[in-house]
C-alpha cells in the first residue's frame, strides 16, 4: 500500500479521493437533473438545497483533487496502445476542468440571484452581489447547465465505458489498486 502515487500506479490518496469526489458528482448530478423537472417550486427548491449543500464540499476537494493531479502526474499505462492513452489522458483531464468549472459555476449560480448558498441549514454564505446580476447569471446558468450538464455526462459514460473495456475485455485489475512498480 502507498499513499502516493508510484511510476506505474495510483496511490491509496488518489484512488480514496477519486471515489469520494465520483460519488459526490454523481450525487449532484443526480440532484441538480432531478430539479429541473420537478413540478412545484418547494420540491425543486429542496433539492437544490442538498445541491448547493453538497456542492460546497466539493470545493475543497476538487481543489485538492486537482492540485494532488497537478502534483503527482498520471501513473504511466504500458498496457494501453498510444491512443487509448491519449483518449484516456484527455477523458480524465475534461473530467478535472468540467467539474472544476461546476464547483466555479455552482456557487456563481445562486449568488448571481443576490442568493446566500446554504449549507445543510447551519449557516448559509451570503451573495458578494448586493443585487442579482442578470447578465452574468444567464451566463453562469448556461455553463453549468446547457454546457457542463450533457458534457459531464458523455465524459462519464466514456470513463466508465473505457474502465469497462479495461477490466472485461483487457482483464485488468480496473478497480482496485495495483501496485506493479
Amino acid at each position: 500500500m502507498s499513499l502516493k502515487d508510484k511510476k506505474s500506479s495510483y496511490g491509496e490518496i488518489s484512488l480514496l479521493n477519486h471515489w469520494i469526489t465520483g460519488m459526490l458528482v454523481l450525487v449532484l448530478l443526480t440532484l441538480g437533473l432531478a430539479a429541473e423537472f420537478m413540478p412545484y417550486d418547494d420540491a425543486e427548491d429542496l433539492l437544490i438545497f442538498w445541491h448547493s449543500s453538497l456542492g460546497l464540499i466539493l470545493i475543497p476537494l476538487v481543489a485538492w483533487r486537482i492540485a494532488w493531479r497537478i502534483n503527482q502526474r498520471f501513473p504511466s499505462d504500458e498496457k494501453s496502445t498510444k491512443p487509448e492513452l491519449g483518449l484516456k489522458r484527455v477523458v480524465q483531464i475534461l473530467l478535472l476542468i468540467a467539474i472544476g468549472l461546476q464547483v466555479i459555476t455552482g456557487p456563481l449560480y445562486l449568488w448571481t440571484e443576490a442568493e446566500a448558498l446554504p449549507f445543510f441549514g447551519l449557516f448559509s454564505i451570503p451573495s458578494p452581489f448586493a443585487q442579482e446580476a442578470e447578465a452574468l447569471h444567464e451566463a453562469v446558468e448556461f455553463v453549468h447547465k446547457k454546457v457542463a450538464n450533457p458534457v459531464f455526462l458523455i465524459l462519464i459514460g466514456i470513463h466508465i465505458a473505457g474502465s469497462i473495456k479495461s477490466s472485461v475485455f483487457d482483464k485488468r485489475d480496473t478497480f482496485r489498486n495495483s501496485d506493479t512498480e
